[in-house]
């Protein structure tokens, strides 16, 4: 499967106050059962393997992150990294 195939896609009904998820990205669906998110199955090739899978979560495990000059800001957390020198707002760029 070609990087441009594994798409991942978020889906969210206010009304209802879920979100539906979708991805033919096995690596994103691992990682949604690690979140705790109840991962089934969406597709299968001819031969059994799995393809696609889904998952609907509350609206709530969505979160969605500040920008700051087109990049995606670093949360305030644990004094770890100010231990170590890096300041507490350091804009990062995330992997995607």
């Amino acid at each position: 499967m070609q990087k441009s195939e594994q798409e991942s896609i978020i889906r969210w009904d206010r009304e209802e106050r879920v979100a539906h998820l979708w991805t033919a990205y096995e690596l994103e669906a691992r990682r949604w059962k690690r979140l705790g998110y109840p991962v089934r199955v969406y597709s299968r090739t001819a031969d059994g393997t799995p393809r696609t899978w889904a998952a609907e979560v509350p609206l709530d495990a969505i979160k969605w992150r500040q920008l700051r000059d087109g990049q995606v800001a670093r949360r305030r957390g644990h004094r770890k990294g100010r231990l170590l020198g890096v300041p507490h707002d350091q804009v990062v760029v995330s992997a995607s």
